[in-house]
């Protein structure tokens, strides 16, 4: 069970415009990765590209939970298409959490 499954945590791993901090942790088992991803950002994030810290070798699950802990409401959240190595979002405000499930 030791080596049952990896787990690596990238901090800052992306410069994104008015985003503070983008740290992920990935868990792989065997060749699935589970990655959690938590964004924080000041303000109202317009549309913009989140790349995974892994590349995936088919589109991967995604799903967010908004954390917005601000005090403005959030505008219209935006959620594209998945690719292989990123997703673009809009929308968010103070922060979100994504989780990213696929094969690599």
């Amino acid at each position: 069970m030791e080596n049952f499954y990896t787990y690596r945590e990238f901090n800052n791993y992306a410069q994104i415009k008015d985003v503070t901090n983008i740290t992920a942790r990935v868990y792989t088992v065997g060749n699935l990765a589970i990655t959690s991803i938590i964004v924080e950002t000041p303000k109202l994030i317009g549309k913009t590209t989140i790349k995974f810290p892994i590349k995936y070798k088919a589109l991967p699950f995604v799903t967010f939970q908004d954390n917005d802990t601000a005090s403005t409401p959030p505008g219209p959240l935006g959620i594209n298409w998945t690719n292989l190595d990123s997703i673009e979002v809009q929308g968010f405000n103070g922060g979100f959490t994504m989780l990213v499930v696929g094969a690599i």
